[in-house]
């Protein structure tokens, strides 16, 4: 059954692996809405029962005689009919629906943790990687503005004639500290860059894998729901139809 969206096509771009991550917690916020939605129509049905055992209970002193006694007895031989089917449909409810809900959860969990982990894992490599390559930019970009802003003034200095030798000459030491300094955080910029490059073919390869068992795993999902969609209309339809007759 198709997921409406190829996971393995979301690898970059400004939402990236969040968007498949976005739709796996659909999912299961989905089925744990539909275990809800039964649990709950369970209930329902064993409430609407009680509250039949108790109407019966409460006019078990109506006594009547002739015809009119059997009339009474067929309406209370209709409820407890009734009280019966709702009582039996709650119970297959609980037991047919709601417990494979359940069980499936658990199981799915234990193997879609690992999954999802390692997903979350690489891809805050990269992010952890591209964050310090940014760092590392703007490192570099502030040392040679403030290596040009010396070197500007330098020059000034030099052409005006009035700057004493001592603070020239203590202007063109720091400023090549500067040069230096900007020689190694172009380097370690480079190197980041390097680092990334190294990164990115690895990062494709695992994803391209966790991807494919992510959408496995979610196309088997749909399937599963689908399946308890109609095992909880035939349970419930024949219950119906039971009442009926």
């Amino acid at each position: 059954m198709s997921t409406g969206m190829k996971f393995s096509e979301y690898f970059g771009g400004e939402a990236g692996f969040s968007v498949v991550d976005e739709k796996v917690a659909q999912g299961k916020i989905n089925l744990k809405t539909f275990k809800l939605f039964i649990v709950e129509r369970a209930n329902i049905e064993e409430t609407y029962s009680q509250a039949l055992s108790r109407l019966l209970k409460n006019t078990a002193k109506l006594v009547e005689y002739g015809t009119t006694r059997d009339a009474w007895h067929g309406i209370r031989t209709e409820i407890e009919h009734s009280i019966s089917v709702h009582h039996n449909l709650s119970s297959k409810l609980k037991n047919e629906v709601t417990a494979p809900i359940k069980k499936y959860k658990e199981e799915t969990k234990k193997s879609s943790k690992p999954v999802m982990t390692d997903a979350l894992k690489v891809n805050q490599e990269l992010r952890d990687l591209e964050a310090h390559l940014r760092k590392l930019k703007e490192k570099y970009v502030q040392t040679c503005r403030e290596a040009e802003r010396l070197d500007a003034q330098l020059a000034s200095s030099q052409r005006g004639g009035k700057t004493a030798d001592s603070e020239l000459s203590k202007m063109k030491t720091q400023l090549k500290k500067l040069e230096q300094k900007v020689h190694q955080t172009e380097g370690d910029y480079r190197d980041q860059i390097n680092k990334i490059s190294d990164f990115q073919p690895k990062w494709v390869d695992k994803m391209s894998h966790i991807l494919d068992a992510v959408q496995q795993r979610e196309e088997e999902r749909l399937v599963f729901m689908r399946n308890f969609f109609r095992k909880y209309v035939a349970v419930s339809y024949t219950h119906l139809r039971a009442h009926e007759t």
